[in-house]
């Protein structure tokens, strides 16, 4: 977490301007970086606050919470991917490099520049984040698609939770624009 204000920094000086939206994405958000670049527009509920994904890792649907802040870079996401690539059916579009003119789903979530900064290690800084500050166990797990043990993953139903979630995906949104930019307020 210290070191994010130099990685914000680095990420912003990107020249593909959806990119930096799918890593800022990324960060706020610690999906599988598989599944971030594979999103698809129609999955986008901006009214519902939600990425309603239809199947996960796990093999299950899941819907992840967008806090407000994640609504704003979703919403500049889908802009420059419909405008860059109006018939592309993902959020994170690219030409093939086979063919220039091929538009397919993003393959590649790390930088050249920043190899071991992009990918899977946003989803363990985010981890990391949620337990410096304070996040329910439970409700960590479930933003991160991850099983909860024992009895509790029997039990709880993460629909029921939404509203639970969302709140602690504003908490995260708080605290990580906190850390890449100590004066934000938004």
């Amino acid at each position: 977490p210290e070191d994010l204000p130099h990685w914000w920094e680095r990420i912003q000086a990107l020249p593909n301007p959806l990119r930096r939206c799918m890593h800022e994405l990324g960060m706020f958000s610690g999906l599988r970086p598989g599944t971030l670049v594979s999103l698809e527009r129609n999955w986008v509920k901006l009214d519902q606050r939600a990425i309603s994904i239809p199947k996960m890792k796990s093999g299950r649907n899941f819907n992840l919470p967008l806090s407000d802040h994640m609504v704003n870079i979703v919403t500049r996401a889908l802009e420059l991917s419909e405008t860059l690539y109006p018939s592309a059916p993902w959020l994170f579009p690219t030409r093939s490099s086979k063919d220039q003119r091929t538009i397919i789903c993003t393959q590649v979530w790390r930088e050249k520049t920043l190899p071991s900064e992009t990918g899977h290690i946003l989803r363990h800084t985010y981890r990391t984040i949620a337990q410096r500050e304070g996040i329910d166990k439970i409700e960590a797990r479930l933003l991160l698609d991850h099983t909860v043990p024992g009895i509790d993953g029997v039990y709880i139903r993460e629909r029921a939770l939404f509203d639970r979630l969302l709140a602690a995906q504003e908490g995260m949104s708080l605290a990580i624009r906190g850390l890449l930019e100590p004066t934000a307020t938004d």
